[in-house]
This record gives structure tokens, C-alpha cells and sequence, in this order.
């Protein structure tokens, strides 16, 4: 008899988020391996941002109109989404920041792109708690 089970599948906010970022990762390590395989002189790299101030906790101003419902009620499960996004990006890096940032890394020829340098120390937490079988603790967002 078990007394205790396992999830088989994830749920939560943003789950979705998150296993599109690892695939998107996965991805463009395979491409850039792919690349390099043929001496090809083009590179890839991966933006790892941390908040960036930015409207995305608006993004539905960018609606076609033909699509808005104005007699429709939010649920509140989407205005906490779009409440906390706005909140954390507020006081986020600026856009034009990130972008020299990745200017510079792409010059360089960096793979990945953090936008903090509390990405190592992240990645570090990260990599430890693997080489333990342990789950990886959940990274702080900054």
C-alpha cells in the first residue's frame, strides 16, 4: 500500500512558462551544436532575462479590437497574473539595458545571455542540487 503519490503532470501558474523556457533551451543548445557540427559561421545564443521593465502585465492592450469582449469579466485568477506581472516588472531592468547587454554578449560570442550576475550563483544552486539528485531549488526572480 502506498501512503503517498506523485504528480505525473504539473500544474500551477506558470507551468506552462516554464517548460516552454527549458524547451526553447533545449532547442537552441541542439541548434548551436547543429551549427557548429558544419563549421557554420552563424551563432546562437539564450537570453536568460531577469525582470525587465516592460508592459507585459498589459499585453491585452495589444488585442485586435475585433477580439475584445468589453461585457466579459475577468476572472480573478487572471487579474492576480496580470496584477503580479506588472508589479515585478516594474522595477525591472530597463529594455534598452537588455539590449545592450545582449549587443555585447553576441559580440563576444556568448551562449547564454543573463541580464543579473545573480545568474551564476542561481545556476550554481542549480547544478549543485543535480549532482545531489536533489529537486533544484526554485531560483529567487530578480
Amino acid at each position: 500500500m502506498f501512503d503517498r503519490g506523485r504528480v505525473l503532470f504539473p500544474t500551477g501558474v506558470f507551468v506552462d512558462l516554464n517548460t516552454s523556457k527549458f524547451a526553447a533551451v533545449g532547442l537552441t543548445e541542439c541548434l548551436a551544436h547543429d551549427l557548429n557540427s558544419v563549421g557554420s559561421k552563424i551563432g546562437v545564443s539564450v537570453l536568460v532575462p531577469s525582470l525587465i521593465a516592460t508592459n507585459i502585465g498589459r499585453s491585452d492592450r495589444n488585442r485586435p479590437e475585433q477580439l475584445m469582449d468589453p461585457g466579459l469579466e475577468e476572472p480573478p485568477d487572471v487579474t492576480f497574473i496580470k496584477q503580479a506581472l506588472s508589479d515585478s516588472t516594474a522595477g525591472g531592468i530597463a529594455p534598452d539595458e537588455v539590449a545592450a547587454i545582449v549587443v555585447d554578449a553576441i559580440v563576444a560570442g556568448d551562449f547564454y545571455i543573463p541580464t543579473k550576475p545573480s545568474f551564476i550563483d542561481q545556476m550554481r544552486a542549480r547544478y549543485e542540487d543535480l549532482l545531489e539528485h536533489k529537486l533544484p531549488r526554485s531560483p529567487d526572480i530578480d
